[in-house]
């Protein structure tokens, strides 16, 4: 054992490695904590680059990064998928079923670990999938060692795709970051005033129709009605054609209540989360919902979609509420608990943040993808 592993981001879209809650840098520190070497790689068209990010025992995750060529959706590196590169180390874990890369890595070595997230058609073009599926399904499933996927809804996906032997790990939620006290942004110290000593609907996501911004407002101007105190607050951006569309459905006493900040930095959600009495997320497809999760760990009582994280986290009506249908008044029901009974809400709230200390962190999802990569874990446990 080399006791090192590398994680392959596949995608080939650029992204800034170092943002908050890279799930991939959460899932490192785990494993470096429990002794391993960690190497996260990301594909870019920018210099190649190798940082180490973190160190404990002897041990560390690094930050690497090689060019890519991109095939449509799909990124490519042929620097990485060498016989001499992939032995370095035990496992590879590779993002995604649907991309080549993870087919490609597959070939080189014998220890590729498939970790995918869709639940839905999200990389490949509409005419190219179920020609995707015809050529590499068979060939992936065969070849890759182990198969996680980040919800029940992708192991149903992928089951009907003809995967089998899969394994759901879920996401784990890297607080670190939280604990620390980063100085507040102007920005968030208004949000912080707007909310203090209010009652607050939260919502924090891109204003767009895939999150279904749309209903949020519908859901508010209802909820306004019966609770003429409760203000939204909705954290992220979107196009401006599209959010003034939406907003159109408000009266100027609602649009009065609704604080359009803008997109925040993650690392300043920790003031923000606390102070909403209510957090809502309707989306349409969720892979998983980062912001589910970060809402849960701070206690604010959920109410979400039927989406890859909320069937992943959420015990319906135990610690978090989940609505199938997007009918207004479904989604009131759960409202009028959270907003009636502060008992109810209370026992949400603190069943929400113990799901994600005890059981979706990184420490216990690494744990699990260990024991079951040397076929010690008893899945009924």
């Amino acid at each position: 054992m080399k006791n090192k592993i590398l994680f392959v981001r596949t995608a080939p879209y650029e992204f800034n490695p170092y943002t908050y809650n890279v799930q991939g840098i959460g899932m490192g520190k785990a494993f470096v904590k429990q002794g391993y070497d960690f190497d996260f790689l990301y594909l870019t068209k920018h210099p190649a680059e190798a940082k180490t990010v973190y160190e404990e025992n002897g041990h560390s995750l690094r930050v690497l990064s090689r060019n890519r060529m991109r095939f449509f959706r799909t990124g490519l590196c042929s620097e990485i998928c060498t016989k001499e590169f992939l032995d370095q180390y035990d496992y590879i874990i590779s993002c995604e079923y649907d991309q080549l890369l993870t087919y490609q890595l597959s070939k080189y070595s014998d220890n590729v670990v498939m970790y995918s997230g869709p639940y839905y058609n999200l990389f490949l073009l509409p005419f190219i999938s179920p020609i995707y599926d015809a050529i590499y399904t068979r060939k992936i499933n065969r070849n890759v060692k182990y198969k996680f996927v980040k919800s029940e809804l992708a192991k149903e996906f992928l089951s009907k795709k003809g995967y089998d032997n899969i394994h759901v790990l879920g996401v784990g939620l890297d607080t670190d970051k939280f604990n620390e006290q980063p100085q507040k942004s102007k920005k968030t110290a208004e949000v912080e005033k707007y909310m203090t000593d209010s009652q607050c609907m939260l919502y924090v996501g891109a204003l767009i129709k895939r999150k279904n911004f749309d209903f949020l407002l519908k859901l508010f101007k209802q909820a306004r009605a019966e609770y003429p105190g409760l203000k939204l607050v909705a954290v992220g951006k979107g196009k401006e054609k599209y959010v003034d569309q939406c907003l159109k459905q408000l009266t100027d006493e609602e649009r009065k209540n609704v604080f359009l900040p803008g997109q925040i930095d993650n690392s300043q959600l920790r003031y923000i989360y606390p102070l909403a009495k209510i957090f809502a997320l309707p989306s349409l497809q969720e892979i998983f919902g980062m912001v589910l999760m970060e809402a849960m760990y701070f206690g604010v009582p959920v109410i979400t979609s039927r989406n890859g994280g909320s069937v992943t986290l959420i015990n319906n009506g135990v610690n978090g509420s989940i609505v199938n249908e997007f009918r207004v008044e479904d989604w009131m029901e759960k409202i009028r608990q959270y907003m009636d009974d502060e008992k109810h809400r209370t026992m949400i709230a603190e069943n929400a943040r113990e799901t994600i200390k005890e059981s979706f962190n990184w420490m216990t999802l690494t744990r699990k993808m260990i024991n079951i990569m040397d076929g010690t874990y008893n899945e009924q446990h």
